[in-house]
């Protein structure tokens, strides 16, 4: 969260999207019901809030083996670099970035990326702009060996450290 701006997180809260992120999951409901009502006080209460709290350093992350990553590279250049660039830096039509803070990608638990692969994220329903094109679902396309090594790629590129992704823990 340390890269967001007042208005990444104010955009986040209200539309369920910014440049980092788009909403899916319970968060959806969070925002349908409650964050998209707050007044701009308040959002920046929270926006400074959330800038206030420190930073949770991470232990050191393995590195993932080159082949997995080479594996990694091919499925994203196949599948994600139309959309999130082969750089990982995204496109506000298109598709949001991949590098440089993103949420989902950078937890230590890969679960939330895994279901953005499989299943798509899915924005509050009326509420944040449309992708040019929505991401597709990628779970009848790709076996959990290309899951894995995917999400390995997009979590240890571009500056991401965040470790490597096994497929059972895509299963």
């Amino acid at each position: 969260l340390g890269l967001w701006t007042k208005a990444d997180v104010a955009s986040y809260l209200t539309t369920g999207r910014n440049d980092f992120i788009e909403s899916f999951g319970p968060m959806n409901e969070e925002i349908m019901n409650s964050t998209r009502h707050l007044r701009d006080s308040d959002l920046d209460a929270m926006a400074e809030y959330l800038a206030s709290l420190p930073v949770q350093e991470r232990g050191e992350v393995e590195e993932p083996d080159p082949v997995t990553m080479g594996r990694g590279r091919t499925v994203y250049n196949l599948h994600c670099g139309t959309c999130h660039l082969p750089t990982g830096e995204g496109d506000p039509e298109m598709g949001p970035r991949l590098n440089r803070g993103s949420l989902v990608v950078q937890a230590e638990n890969p679960a939330s990326l895994i279901n953005v692969i499989l299943y798509r994220p899915e924005a509050p329903e009326g509420l944040a702009p449309k992708w040019r094109n929505p991401m597709e679902e990628f779970q009848y396309l790709l076996d959990d060996d290309e899951v894995a090594a995917v999400a390995t790629y997009i979590r240890n590129s571009w500056g991401n450290r965040a470790g490597a992704v096994t497929p059972d823990q895509g299963a």
